[in-house]
């Protein structure tokens, strides 16, 4: 199991229950020097492994430019060295990243070569747990967990909510219960006090995961809810190549690039199946 890698959760948001990192966006970012960034209507679809390179931040003052610019934002920060970040894109002197299980909304240009002439992301290998994961190595890795195993077995506790999406500024997205605002399924490691608050998960955090629609516990009701199960789960869902979304942008509708939702969708947990299991 991992150590020292645990993440508590405030609320149960579709913004945090897939993204546990992100590139900040802000109406006042500055496009580094130099740069030629393509339009987003003209950036194209990419491979999907070809387009699903992890990384990490090799050098500080790294300027990045948003695909959305979100009304209120906080200033954006350069992101540290070490900093996890997936590419979905490259040009001559700039790179399409999302931080890992990151939306569409967090994703943003990053100059690919340094002031220094350095390269400015380095490959990163996923710190994967040894043997199978189980649900509290799946919350520790987040959207990293894709970069260790496609397929994953776990156990893991329904609470009585159905998780909502919130706190993103998303116009629309499809399919939508893969990367629309169709409840999500919230999983906890344990068992919490209260199965009925969502503003206070266990301290080991919340696992986010997408059910197609043929699998019975996708429904919101109470008969699936406040239970153990045993789950069987997936990365790179069939449906992922054809997900699109738009957003709220400061100056309008704003649609990701396809390559993007791609990439964003291949990192979202699905739900197989669900047996109720006996509480451990």
């Amino acid at each position: 199991m991992l150590t020292g890698m645990r993440r508590s959760a405030a609320a149960i948001t579709l913004a945090i229950a897939m993204c546990a990192c992100t590139v900040p966006v802000s109406p006042s970012a500055t496009p580094f020097a130099s740069v030629s960034v393509p339009s987003l209507s003209a950036t194209p679809s990419v491979p999907a492994e070809a387009g699903m390179e992890l990384v990490a931040v090799a050098a500080d003052g790294l300027v990045p430019l948003p695909l959305v610019e979100v009304d209120g934002a906080v200033p954006p920060e350069s992101p540290t060295v070490g900093t996890p970040l997936v590419v979905v894109q490259r040009t001559d002197d700039a790179l399409l990243v999302l931080p890992p299980g990151g939306l569409g909304v967090s994703a943003a240009w990053i100059p690919a070569i340094t002031e220094n002439g350095a390269p400015s992301v380095e490959t990163l290998l996923a710190p994967c747990p040894t043997g199978e994961p189980d649900i509290e190595d799946l919350i520790a890795l987040g959207g990293l967990a894709r970069f260790c195993d496609p397929t994953v077995a776990f156990d893991g506790y329904v609470p009585g909510f159905c998780g909502v999406a919130g706190g993103v500024p998303l116009v629309a997205g499809n399919p939508d219960w893969l990367y629309g605002l169709a409840p999500f399924l919230a999983l906890y490691a344990e068992q919490p006090a209260d199965p009925l608050d969502d503003a206070n998960p266990p301290a080991s955090g919340v696992l986010a995961a997408r059910v197609p629609p043929a699998i019975p516990i996708a429904n919101c009701d109470q008969d699936r809810a406040q239970r153990w199960y045993a789950f069987t789960a997936h990365f790179d869902d069939v449906a992922a190549p054809t997900c699109r979304a738009t957003w709220s942008d400061r100056a309008g509708p704003v649609a990701e690039p396809p390559a993007v939702g791609e990439a964003a969708c291949r990192m979202i947990l699905v739900i197989d199946s669900a047996r109720p299991i006996p509480a451990p």
